[in-house]
This record gives C-alpha cells, structure tokens and sequence, in this order.
C-alpha cells in the first residue's frame, strides 16, 4: 500500500484578526485625539471670554475714576455717581461689552486732612464683569473684579 502523505491545511484568517485589531486601535486613538482637539478649543474660547471680562471690567473701573474725577452730573441714566459715592455707596449697572455685564460701586472715605490745606477724599471703586444672562454655576460663565483706589480733592472743601 502506498503511503499517502496529506498536508495540513494552511491556516486562514489570522490576517483578518490582526486587521480589525489594528482597525479598532485606531479608531479609538481617533476617538482620543478629538476629544482632545475639543478640550483645546473650549478652553481657548474660554481664555478669549475672561480677557474680555476683563477688558469689561477695566472699562467699568475707568468710567468711575472719570465720574468721580469730573464730578460728571446725571450722565446716561446712572444719576450722579459722584455725588452718590459721597454720600455712601454708590452702585451701577453698566452694558459696557457685547455679552457682558459690569457693575459698578464705589465706596468712599474721609475727608481727610492732607499735609498742605486741601481736605481730600478716598474712594475704592469696584467694578465686576460678569457674562449677561449666565448664572455662575454654567458651563462658559466669566466673571472678572477689578478694584481701584483714588484720591481726589474734597469738592465741598473748595
């Protein structure tokens, strides 16, 4: 009797195991890196949002310092904020930004006896920005404080 010799087979679909691995591995990878990419952009835009609130709120401290340094009269619907400081705490909401809102207050003390013969006052103006229509607790909400101090001769001293 001859002997006959069968061959195994070759084995199949080892090929295919190796190119849904390699499929699946990537496109988790790919999954990854736009998660990331996504992460990036919301936290630039996030950058972009408080340098405005600052800016916002840098503006709101300057509209003060000018109130109370040119003694401004009713200006725009804020009343006298000059002469309300004076007199306590003066507070004001402003639209100063797209998108934002500052308020304004300043509190002020003295007068105060200088060195030469003018009697001077102290005021602390605060101004916060804050994003319009957002409560503090949502996503994309900004919020931005700024304070100053000034001195300025006593109006009623003169």
């Amino acid at each position: 009797m001859s002997a006959t010799h069968h061959r195994p087979a070759p084995e199949r679909g080892f090929a295919l195991v190796s190119a849904i691995f390699l499929v699946v591995a990537l496109a988790a990878l790919g999954v990854y890196m736009a998660r990331i990419a996504s992460v990036q952009h919301a936290n630039a835009l996030q950058d972009l949002q408080g340098s405005a609130a600052y800016q916002a709120a840098r503006s709101g401290v300057e509209w003060g310092a000018y109130q109370i340094t040119q003694e401004r009269a009713a200006n725009a619907g804020t009343g006298n904020f000059a002469a309300n400081c004076r007199s306590g705490v003066a507070a004001v909401s402003l639209p100063v930004l797209s998108g934002f809102v500052v308020a304004v207050s300043c509190e002020q003390s003295g007068p105060v006896a200088s060195e030469g013969a003018s009697i001077l006052r102290f005021y602390k103006i605060i101004a916060t920005a804050t994003s319009a229509g957002m409560a503090p607790e949502q996503s994309g909400y900004v919020a931005r404080q700024l304070e100053i101090r000034i001195e300025q001769p006593d109006p009623a001293a003169s």
